[in-house]
């Protein structure tokens, strides 16, 4: 049974201090892209990328359920996956006090994606 969700990837603003809270749609198929949206729930027909505005560092990833066919979520920028990263959707599920710091960074101007692992 495939169970989609949604959660909330958190950016840093390295040039100005300033918190991107951006949301996310989580398909739950293996190898598909997560959708990203800026104002309320991101959903399946949203962009596969949000764009950075400055230079930021992924700070935190809040998932509201699990899904049930795939585990983790693999950053990408300009469509290359960004090495040595891979998220465990049950380390970031919005019910934890407490998840794992993360300490991603992209440059201004990256589409920054995930692919469902």
């Amino acid at each position: 049974m495939v169970t989609t969700t949604n959660g909330t990837a958190t950016f840093l603003g390295l040039e100005t201090g300033k918190m991107y809270n951006v949301d996310v749609f989580i398909s739950d198929v293996v190898g598909a892209p997560v959708t990203w949206g800026v104002s309320g729930n991101a959903v399946s027909t949203s962009q596969n990328f949000w764009r950075a505005p400055e230079n930021v560092q992924l700070q935190d990833l809040s998932i509201v359920t699990g899904p049930t066919v795939m585990v983790a979520l693999v950053p990408t920028s300009n469509d290359a996956v960004v090495p040595n990263y891979r998220f465990r959707i049950a380390n970031f599920l919005n019910t934890l006090t407490t998840r794992p710091s993360i300490t991603v960074g992209f440059a201004s101007g990256r589409n920054i994606g995930m692919l469902q692992a």
